[in-house]
């Protein structure tokens, strides 16, 4: 049916949420409830910065964060964001309430933080001719280095990683992958992929 248009100032907002009752039907929000998708996010702000839980609109940026330094890499865990930042190491980030992430650790890494992958709290981190580092990051305020293994173990400079079940796999500037156990530190298997280059991505 169509759709009577009458001025913005005559709406009503019954709950609160900043979208006038009007503008709740046209996006198909509930007029009776403040967040219709429960995002945590008032639908008015929502809608404003696209992330309302609806097909046809977009998602956007409800929030953003400082860093001391440049992102190469981030990898998400329960409520932490751990962040590669080159020379800068690594940060963690709580973003339990996604409107206000804060940074509640920085960890310096030997050589620079090029990629990072967790599995639960221990986070491989990859520090290119450094190796690699790994850090507990169960208590964020202290996140300890509990393991570092040289290139030398590793077959090459460590380029790239990713990590499942408490193993970390990493790609070699050499063009190979080593598997390396997260809670003790141990190199598992040197694989030699056969890529004329190195592994910058898994």
């Amino acid at each position: 049916p169509s759709v009577p248009l009458r001025p913005a100032e005559s709406q009503f907002d019954l709950d609160g949420d900043g979208l006038s009752d009007l503008a709740e039907f046209v996006v198909g929000s509930d007029p009776n409830d403040p967040d219709t998708d429960h995002d945590g996010i008032l639908d008015g702000e929502s809608v404003r910065t696209g992330t309302f839980n609806q097909p046809l609109l977009r998602a956007g940026i409800i929030a953003a964060l400082d860093l001391p330094g440049e992102a190469q890499d981030v990898v998400c865990v329960d409520d932490k964001a751990i962040v590669a930042l080159g020379a800068e190491g690594i940060v963690v980030a709580n973003v339990f309430n996604r409107m206000n992430p804060e940074v509640v650790a920085q960890v310096r890494v030997p050589g620079e933080a090029l990629r990072v992958a967790s599995s639960g709290s221990l986070v491989a981190v990859a520090c290119g001719p450094a190796g690699l580092a790994i850090v507990d990051v169960s208590d964020p305020p202290a996140s300890p280095i509990t393991h570092t293994v040289p290139a030398l173990l590793l077959g090459g400079a460590a380029q790239s990683v990713v990590s499942v079940a408490r193993v970390a796999f990493v790609g070699l500037s050499t063009g190979g992958l080593a598997t390396v156990d997260l809670a003790s530190g141990s190199v598992l298997q040197q694989l030699p992929v056969g890529t004329a280059g190195p592994l910058v991505d898994l």
